[in-house]
C-alpha cells in the first residue's frame, strides 16, 4: 500500500493518506472538473486501508490500535464534489471498526458560514465523532 501525497491546484485539495504516520488530511479548494475521477483514487485508498487495518489487527490480534484523525480544511467546495466528500466519510466511517478512536476533524475559516454548515450537516448524517472547528 502506497501513501497518497497530492499537491493543491487552482481547483483541486492538497491531499495526504499516509497510513504509516497515520496522517490523513485534505486542505484548499475542491472544484475539479471531474470530481468523481478526482475522488475515485481517494475511495479505493479508503478502502484499501480498511483492508490493511484489517490484516495487521487479524494477525497480532494484541496490537495497539491507533488514533485515526482526518482532517478537512477546505476554502470552497462544489456540487459535485460535497457528495463525493460524502462518499468518502462514509468510507472514513467503515474504519471505525480498527480503532477506539475515529473522528472527522471539519476546519472551516471563522467568517465561512456555508463550510460551517457543510461540517454541521456531515456530521448529522455520520454515526462517528465529527468536530466542526473555526480557525
Amino acid at each position: 500500500m502506497n501513501a497518497i501525497s497530492l499537491e493543491k491546484t487552482e481547483f483541486t485539495p492538497r491531499v495526504i493518506f499516509d497510513h504509516v504516520n497515520f496522517k490523513f488530511e485534505i486542505e484548499g479548494e475542491s472544484s475539479p472538473e471531474d470530481a468523481r475521477h478526482f475522488y475515485a483514487p481517494l475511495l479505493k485508498w479508503i478502502e484499501d486501508f480498511g483492508n490493511y487495518l484489517h490484516f495487521l489487527y487479524s494477525d497480532s490480534p494484541t496490537a495497539t490500535k491507533r488514533d485515526i484523525v482526518f482532517t478537512f480544511h477546505l476554502d470552497y467546495v462544489t456540487s459535485s464534489s460535497l457528495k463525493n466528500l460524502y462518499d468518502l466519510l462514509v468510507k472514513i466511517e467503515s474504519l471505525k471498526n480498527y480503532t477506539d478512536h475515529l473522528l472527522i476533524r471539519w476546519v472551516h475559516d471563522a467568517d465561512d458560514e456555508d463550510m460551517e454548515d457543510n461540517g454541521h450537516e456531515f456530521s448529522k448524517m455520520l454515526k462517528i465523532p465529527f468536530e466542526v472547528v473555526g480557525a
